[in-house]
């Protein structure tokens, strides 16, 4: 059985291909990506949030946990990096 691709990872794929540009994805956060812009080349954005909560429930970690597995083990990782790599974005609360 092919395996199956999410969505929102293919329509990334899409859209780095018409723009004919390579873009970092983090593996297992699909549902996270919320959206693609220039920022010094074609970048894919994820909701921190989503991230948290996808750890919280697959993982079973607590917010706490999740939060600072998230800083240390996913931000910090791809800040490093620069082309192509995610940016991560935090919802501002009215």
């Amino acid at each position: 059985m092919p395996i199956q691709t999410h969505p929102a990872r293919a329509r990334v794929q899409e859209i780095a291909d018409m723009h004919d540009e390579e873009v970092i994805l983090i593996d297992g956060h699909d549902d996270a990506i919320i959206g693609t812009g220039d920022a010094g080349g074609l970048r894919v954005f994820y909701s921190i949030e989503k991230i948290i909560k996808t750890l919280m429930k697959r993982d079973g970690m607590s917010h706490e946990e999740a939060s600072e597995f998230f800083s240390y083990n996913i931000e910090r990782a791809f800040s490093s990096m620069s082309k192509g790599s995610p940016i991560f974005i935090e919802p501002l609360q009215p």
